[in-house]
């Protein structure tokens, strides 16, 4: 003990004590969203642009809620773009972290954005690492064959389409689909669609009337 028999061990545990009761209580400032990415990102991997709504405190009253720049709620929506880097290879489902994207707390403290992956392209049906896409092919070379010219995640290949292939038919192209966990690729299918070629002449309907008459 001190001078008077004044603790300065329990005087110092004590200022201690108050400064651990005085710090915020932890606060999630982690954000997790969706990202949509094509096939093509899924081979490539590299650095995208990845644009989003960010809600964030508002500036005029600093989430007082009390001006009308925000309407009242404290809270206002900003446009924001970020680059995000893709690993090769990545799968659906897995997490991507930005460090330091997340909310920011009134101590200045910020939080992590988290992207979970999900795979979405206009040209490729998605199923696990197999894909399929669209071929058309005209009424004759869908009744005679025929070889096809077709894009793929891996590069432009040409198909045999066997004769009498019905609309529907699906051709299994091994080895053009997604990275598989465990190695190789999955599948490309190839569904045939059947469709009537634009402009036909005069000569050519003709023709399909006479081969509408011999199916009767």
């Amino acid at each position: 003990q001190g001078m008077g028999g004044f603790d300065f061990s329990q005087a110092q545990t004590g200022a201690r004590g108050r400064r651990r009761a005085e710090q915020p209580p932890a606060e999630d400032l982690d954000v997790t969203k969706t990202l949509n990415i094509s096939v093509k990102d899924v081979i490539e991997g590299g650095t995208i642009s990845v644009s989003f709504t960010e809600m964030n405190k508002c500036p005029k009253c600093n989430g007082g809620g009390y001006c009308s720049n925000c309407g009242g709620t404290g809270y206002v929506s900003e446009p924001k773009t970020i680059k995000v880097k893709l690993p090769k290879n990545v799968k659906e489902g897995q997490k991507i972290r930005v460090k330091g994207e997340g909310k920011a707390d009134a101590y200045g403290r910020k939080g992590d954005l988290y992207f979970t992956i999900k795979i979405k392209d206009p040209e490729y049906l998605v199923d696990g690492v197999d894909l399929t896409k669209d071929v058309e092919v005209t009424p004759s070379e869908a009744v005679l064959g025929a070889k096809k010219k077709i894009s793929t995640p891996h590069g432009n290949i040409t198909i045999s389409i066997p004769p009498r292939t019905t609309g529907g038919q699906t051709l299994k192209l091994k080895d053009l689909g997604l990275p598989k966990k465990e190695g190789g690729l999955g599948c490309l299918n190839a569904k045939i669609r059947v469709v009537i070629p634009k402009n036909l002449t005069e000569e050519q309907v003709e023709l399909y009337k006479k081969l509408a008459e011999l199916e009767k």
